[in-house]
């Protein structure tokens, strides 16, 4: 890959991370992180459009696949990181696999220690 060919490889994640973060809400992660969820984005992207069968040609095309692929990273992401969340509904905590009661507002979340104690 030539230097050029990298810099367009760069700016290309950079974009498609920027804008995933954009679309998801999110905002951006910073120029690295950006650069870095597009080029996984792009990857993931790029193997998703070819196994449906979609040609991305082009830098608009590019852009677009890796866009596609960084949004279902950042969704795969969060749905990781919410495994620790849990969601208070009254006295009931829905997302925990252990029985704890809170007495927080209705629909707030935050994390929870399980500690078998406090039951």
């Amino acid at each position: 890959m030539t230097l050029t060919g990298i810099i367009i490889f760069l700016l290309v994640g950079a974009i498609a991370g920027w804008l995933a973060g954009l679309i998801t809400k999110g905002g951006g992660f910073g120029l690295i992180g950006d650069i870095v969820v597009g080029i996984i984005g792009s990857l993931i992207g790029g193997w998703l459009f070819g196994l449906l069968g979609i040609a991305a040609g082009g830098l608009i095309g590019s852009i677009i696949a890796a866009v596609v692929g960084a949004i279902i990273l950042i969704a795969i992401v969060r749905l990781i990181k919410a495994v620790g969340t849990a969601t208070c509904w009254g006295n009931v905590v829905v997302g925990s696999r252990y029985p704890i009661y809170c007495d927080l507002r209705v629909g707030s979340s935050h994390r929870i220690s399980c500690d078998p104690k406090t039951w």
